[in-house]
This record gives C-alpha cells, sequence and structure tokens, in this order.
C-alpha cells in the first residue's frame, strides 16, 4: 500500500442553521398545565433564597442547595480532566509507540 492510499482528507459538516427565537419555544411540546406548574415551581425556587434573612440557617441550607446543584456533573468532570496529564503524550512514549 503507497502513502497515497492512506492519505485521508476530514471535512467538516455544514453548520447547523441557528433557530429564531420566537420558534424555539414551540419545537418541544409541553401541556399548558405542565408548563404552568414548571413555571409556579421555578418562581418558588428563586423567591426561596431571598425570603430568609441572610444569617439565618434557613438562609445558608438554601445557598448550600444552590451551590450542590452543580456538583453532580462538575466532580466527574473534575475528576476526568485530571487525569487526563496521566495519560502522557506521544513524543515521550518509547520507541515503537506507547505500551
Amino acid at each position: 500500500m503507497s502513502s497515497t492510499d492512506r492519505d485521508v482528507t476530514l471535512t467538516p459538516p455544514e453548520p447547523v442553521a441557528p433557530v429564531p427565537r420566537e420558534r424555539a419555544g414551540g419545537l418541544v411540546p409541553v401541556d399548558g398545565a405542565v408548563r404552568a406548574g414548571l413555571a409556579a415551581r421555578a418562581a418558588a425556587y428563586v423567591e426561596g433564597p431571598a425570603a430568609p434573612d441572610a444569617r439565618s440557617p434557613e438562609f445558608a441550607g438554601k445557598v448550600g442547595d444552590i451551590t450542590a446543584l452543580g456538583a453532580g456533573g462538575t466532580r466527574p468532570a473534575t475528576a476526568q480532566s485530571h487525569r487526563m496529564p496521566d495519560r502522557g503524550r506521544a513524543q515521550d512514549a518509547p520507541e515503537g509507540g506507547l505500551a
């Protein structure tokens, strides 16, 4: 097999056309009652931390809940990024490739 037989040209796909803002809201159908319930829950969640005194234990608990929201996805991503340097680099490998 010659070197030209192994040459590969990769071409990225065309970018996806942007969705207009006014159309985006209706792309996922949600029942009106469900939408109203979600809106009420969101409003209560946003108003929750502002209700108690900032020095109260209740406020500290709500802030802790907000802080914990992203922890489920952040911890695994952080652990993965810390492992990346351990994989080594190809130029550091012994002659003949990676073991």
